[in-house]
């Protein structure tokens, strides 16, 4: 953790993370040969044509997880105007948002984050004896697998009643390998960027307003932006094919969402 020197209220973070389990409790991972064979109980098929009949989805116990990752970022922070004069409204981040709350002394207040986490390894191992599983490798336990780089945003800020937070997240491609079993395909999962973006104003904060609208007192008003972009993963097959079970409605049917919020203190 260091302090930047050049930046003011700035700090630059690196963590390194290293995890190895034995016997770890999991949900019933996406069904594939590999783990078919690893599970054999928990599966029924028709003995004569092979057809699925059942599945057992409680959760199982992995013999071996591990992981390595970097994860490194930037943090600042600063100031928004200034301190208002004796009177005039103070303490602006009485009805802000966690992280945006105004400063002490009646200043606004921003601040800017980015990470980005790089994973070096991410294996398991089912049984004992078992085949290991490369999670960055091509193997999957979960749709869609683990991506190898993903980044994440987060910034806003709030002056006088007033408000912004947008939080960001961004998914590196993965590649999927054929499970091997009759008319699969390997697969490739597209990079997602979602931005997410919430402004709001405390009505109450205004004094004139307040004057004019008794009413408005101990209001927040708020917009919700869900998937700005309304941006969706992309499926494709070794064809460059969507499979009909990766469209893009089946997997995200909201897309982009818009919403107000309206609140009252009393």
């Amino acid at each position: 953790n260091w302090d930047l020197p050049f930046l003011k209220r700035s700090n630059l973070i690196v963590e390194y993370f290293r995890n190895r389990s034995s016997d770890v409790t999991e949900g019933f991972p996406l069904l594939t040969p590999v783990i078919e064979a690893a599970f054999p109980d928990r599966v029924v098929r028709d003995p004569v044509t092979g057809a699925l009949l059942e599945i057992n989805r409680r959760p199982v116990t992995f013999d071996k997880v591990a992981s390595s990752r970097l994860h490194w970022g930037l943090n600042m922070t600063g100031s928004i105007g200034k301190a208002p004069q004796h009177g005039e409204g103070r303490g602006g981040g009485g009805g802000g948002l966690p992280g945006f709350m105004g400063r002490g002394n009646g200043q606004g207040r921003w601040n800017l984050s980015i990470y980005h986490t790089y994973r070096f390894t991410e294996w398991a191992t089912l049984v004992a004896g078992g085949p290991e599983l490369d999670l960055l490798g091509g193997d999957a336990l979960v749709t869609g697998g683990v991506p190898r780089h993903a980044v994440e945003m987060e910034g806003g800020g709030f002056f006088r009643g007033f408000g912004l937070r947008l939080k960001g997240q961004w998914n590196a491609p993965v590649h999927i390998r054929s499970s091997g079993a009759p008319g699969s395909s390997d697969l490739r999962f597209g990079s997602t960027l979602v931005l997410n973006l919430r402004l709001f104003a405390n009505l109450g904060q205004q004094q004139r307003l307040v004057e004019s609208a008794p009413v408005l007192k101990g209001v927040r008003l708020a917009f919700q932006f869900d998937n700005i972009l309304d941006s969706r993963q992309q499926v494709t097959d070794a064809n460059g094919v969507v499979p009909l079970a990766y469209q893009a409605d089946y997997r995200d049917p909201r897309g982009r969402v818009i919403g107000i919020d309206l609140r009252k203190m009393f």
